[in-house]
């Protein structure tokens, strides 16, 4: 069994155990997992099914340092004039 699926199967045993007991709070408690997961999980699963229990792929940070990095660069060899050093 991958992560992905274990991952899967821990939030059915989630939602499931709050549809058998009636109680979110304390199913969420039990679990230890917030609300606002549980309920994000409960509208992706109804709308699609197992597949929406998946892990969305997190989405690359910009990298701040390379940008300035490069505008100084930029900036620097223009101060300096630097495209006829060679």
């Amino acid at each position: 069994m991958t992560n992905e699926e274990r991952d899967i199967q821990r939030k059915l045993r989630v939602l499931q155990h709050a549809e058998k007991i009636g109680n979110t709070r304390k199913a969420c408690r039990y679990f230890g997992i917030g609300r606002s997961s549980f309920y994000r999980w409960r509208d992706a699963y109804q709308k699609h099914g197992e597949a929406g229990l998946k892990n969305a792929k997190s989405i690359p940070k910009n990298e701040p340092r390379r940008v300035c990095r490069g505008l100084f660069c930029l900036s620097y060899a223009a101060k300096y004039d630097l495209s006829r050093a060679a």
